[in-house]
């Protein structure tokens, strides 16, 4: 016979049919169960609600005498009295014996389900994991718990990052553990989108006639790039990233102009990228007024004359349209948060972030790094 777990509502029949009287092959039958199953139930779940000093009763001899002859003799009345008491020593007894209660064994269930479900977790404050997710979680690498999860994979341990995630919420380290996350256990709000509009701005090029090989994401050297302000808006971190492989540069300019943007712009492509770089998209900041200067610079430094750099610039409020180099700018933020005096930063400070970012696992290159996605994209290319 098939058997599922006990309900509530079972239980309180087997309840009833132990008061009634019933046998326990008639509870199963009125239930629906095996009769081994209900031998389990009550048995699992019965308990003792009194302590009593009466751990068994023997029935007094004389009880078991016929006294209808020795009326005269005094005999009757003693054996009245035992029995009187023979009864309170069994009610004492019967009180201290496992009761079956439908609300105490279903209470005695949940909590044997909860136990085991904590027994078979993988993830148990001061276990060996979570030891080491919370290294992990602290450093200044600041994987994600995706991240995290598919790195451990690589190293023979299995864990989801739901897991983790759920880890986290209930650690009794929960704050500090919430701060390694990369919105702070906070969910991502989608704004609605802003209604396209382009600066009509003289010889600006548009995303709009970029070459649709460009949205193919299968060749190297199509950039994207911003920058980053710190607390002096004069301060900023020049960010770039190449759309196909995510590999970023990463530098300070400290007091911009348009000039120094343009001049850590070339040593930043070409430090990075290469002099192979093809396009690059901005968006319409005045950081960026010296675009020509730097497209022709790059076009000169080309190794494959065939190869002429062009900058496009996307519509205003449209960030989305330069949605890799501004997930890229979220990830740097976590390191320098807003309000950050870029003044007291150096150059090798930033060198560092660049190097974590250009190497950490990256959910949309199957866990590839940029580097390593690079090196596969370059590979198929030269094929």
């Amino acid at each position: 016979m098939s058997h599922s777990h006990f309900t509530l509502s079972d239980r309180i029949r087997i309840q009833t049919g132990l008061e009634d009287g019933l046998t326990r092959q008639a509870i199963a039958d009125h239930v629906g169960s095996s009769r081994n199953a209900i031998n389990s139930e009550i048995d699992r779940n019965s308990v003792v609600l009194e302590i009593v000093k009466t751990t068994r009763v023997n029935k007094p001899r004389i009880l078991s005498l016929d006294l209808r002859t020795r009326r005269g003799k005094g005999e009757v009345p003693d054996k009245e009295a035992a029995r009187k008491r023979y009864q309170q020593r069994l009610v004492r007894w019967e009180r201290g014996q496992p009761v079956y209660d439908a609300d105490i064994a279903q209470a005695l269930y949940l909590a044997r389900r909860s136990d085991a479900s904590q027994g078979n977790r993988k993830l148990v404050d001061g276990n060996e994991l979570a030891r080491l997710l919370t290294e992990r979680l602290t450093s200044k690498a600041r994987d994600s718990p995706e991240q995290l999860a598919n790195n451990l994979k690589k190293e023979g341990v299995s864990v989801c990052a739901q897991t983790i995630y759920n880890w986290i919420h209930t650690s009794s380290n929960r704050k500090m553990l919430i701060k390694g996350l990369r919105r702070r256990g906070r969910r991502y709000r989608y704004s609605t989108a802003t209604k396209q509009a382009w600066n009509k701005t003289r010889e600006k090029r548009s995303i709009h006639d970029r070459p649709a090989v460009i949205e193919e994401l299968i060749r190297y050297g199509d950039l994207e790039g911003d920058t980053i302000f710190g607390k002096d808006s004069r301060d900023r971190l020049l960010t770039h990233v190449d759309r196909a492989t995510g590999v970023v540069s990463l530098s300070l300019v400290k007091g911009y102009d348009s000039h120094k943007i343009y001049q850590q712009t070339l040593k930043d492509v070409f430090r990075v990228f290469g002099a192979d770089t093809r396009t690059i998209t901005y968006d319409n900041g005045s950081e960026f007024a010296a675009w020509k200067m730097t497209e022709q610079t790059l076009q000169a430094g080309a190794k494959d004359k065939r190869v002429k750099a062009k900058i496009y610039f996307a519509d205003p409020y449209r960030s989305s349209q330069r949605g890799r180099n501004e997930n890229i700018n979220g990830l740097v933020r976590d390191y320098f948060p807003k309000g950050t005096d870029f003044k007291l930063l150096t150059q090798q400070e930033i060198r560092e972030v660049e190097t974590i970012l250009n190497n950490r696992s990256r959910k949309r290159y199957d866990w590839r790094s940029p580097l390593e996605q690079r090196e596969m994209v370059l590979e198929g290319s030269r094929e």
